[in-house]
């Protein structure tokens, strides 16, 4: 029997209240425990303290529960960058252990249980993956590290200790860092190191350097973005294409035949690709409201944020509601959803958008809405609104490398 005494202030004040569901503890719970029966009408700080009571092995269950619900649930900000490969990055377990400085019975470790928080961050989880591979025994694959702070919400009365957690995953297969972390942009702990995704990523990514012998890439992703926007708005657009496409050949003798009483030349079929624009653009203006409510699509674009070096910057989103951002205008008034579309064409580029993922596509079983937005080293997904589960950021996952992959064939 384990002693409730073993759960700190954190796990009390902190963690079971807001990082775990109800759900998901009664869930654990029956699998953990089956033999036992708890009340479902219990809150949760209850059903564990009976948990930790009932079962002989708690502490070491409710840890691996712990860790899970860190690793997701609120950490709904991910970033995404590579390795990168010059310098090469340390791989091997005996490199690392040297880097590091440690024995290695102290390389794998989970504090979550005993943390107590202080201002600054320090890693309270921590496993390496080793290959299975029996010819390369001291190769790492994977690295999960979870880093933690107190957290104070200078706007809130309450006095209860909380934390601020920032997991990093470092996978060699994928050659990539994923940092998860949470949404929350008013931590007050250090004025130094306020709780922004893009300072938290030059923090970590200079720990990642420091003591773990690895360097990111300094890759931009706005082309990226816009050929997930591109990917997604031809989706909409297909059937509506081909209907143009049938008539290809009147369009193309049209402007043959305008082109050369004009005497201009058209080398690079600018004005073939504006005139089917126009005829695109009236097919669905002429069937707008269907276009916009059209079930069968992956995922629809809902909003945008587009920049130049010129200075030029549009946002926009299909209506009003939460997802607004910034003084945006709705895309899919149809005008301002081909004048926007024509300018971000031109580019190939864009800064952030927002996507409504639809149920049925790569194992998406919810409506997801998802921001992508490009900064400097990293590609920052945001999930909107609620919490996330493991299974739907892989899937979110898959959907973007499945993506990034048609688009380098």
């Amino acid at each position: 029997m384990e002693n409730v005494t073993d759960l700190t202030q954190l796990i009390i004040e902190d963690v079971i209240p807001s990082r775990i569901n109800k759900t998901s503890l009664q869930h654990f719970l029956k699998e953990a425990d089956p033999n036992n029966k708890y009340s479902h009408n219990a809150n949760k700080l209850s059903l564990v303290y009976d948990f930790f009571d009932n079962c002989t092995n708690a502490k070491d269950e409710f840890s691996k529960f712990v860790i899970k619900n860190l690793m997701y649930g609120k950490s709904r900000v991910i970033t995404e960058s590579d390795i990168a490969s010059i310098p090469q990055p340390i791989t091997s377990k005996r490199k690392l252990l040297n880097q590091l400085g440690i024995s290695e019975d102290k390389l794998n470790f989970n504090n979550i249980m005993s943390f107590n928080p202080s201002n600054k961050f320090k890693t309270v989880y921590r496993n390496v993956v080793l290959s299975r591979d029996g010819g390369a025994k001291d190769k790492i694959k994977h690295i999960d590290i979870i880093f933690a702070r107190k957290y104070i919400d200078t706007s809130s009365e309450s006095q209860k200790l909380r934390g601020e957690y920032v997991w990093v995953e470092v996978d060699f297969d994928a050659f990539k860092v994923w940092m998860h972390m949470s949404s929350r942009h008013n931590n007050q702990v250090n004025r130094e190191l306020p709780s922004q995704p893009v300072l938290l990523f030059n923090y970590f990514k200079s720990v990642l350097h420091n003591r773990y012998g690895l360097m990111i890439s300094e890759n931009s992703e706005e082309d990226f973005i816009f050929k997930l926007y591109s990917y997604l708005t031809k989706k909409d657009e297909e059937k509506y294409l081909e209907k143009v496409s049938e008539e290809e050949d009147k369009i193309e003798e049209l402007c043959d035949n305008i082109l050369e009483n004009l005497d201009i030349e058209d080398d690079d079929n600018e004005v073939l690709e504006r005139v089917k624009g126009v005829f695109l653009r009236k097919i669905i203006q002429n069937d707008f409201n269907n276009f916009t409510n059209n079930p069968n699509v992956e995922g629809r674009v809902k909003a945008f944020i587009f920049s130049d070096l010129e200075g030029t910057r549009l946002q926009a989103s299909k209506g009003p509601g939460r997802s607004l951002i910034g003084d945006e205008i709705n895309i899919e008034s149809s005008t301002a959803y081909f004048d926007n579309k024509e300018t971000i064409n031109k580019a190939q580029k864009l800064f952030s958008v927002l996507i409504v993922w639809t149920p049925g596509y790569d194992d998406i079983s919810n409506f997801l809405q998802v921001r992508y937005t490009a900064y400097p080293g990293f590609l920052e997904t945001h999930f909107l609104y609620s919490d996330i589960t493991e299974d739907e950021y892989k899937n979110v996952l898959q959907k973007i490398r499945r993506i990034r992959k048609s688009n380098e064939e």
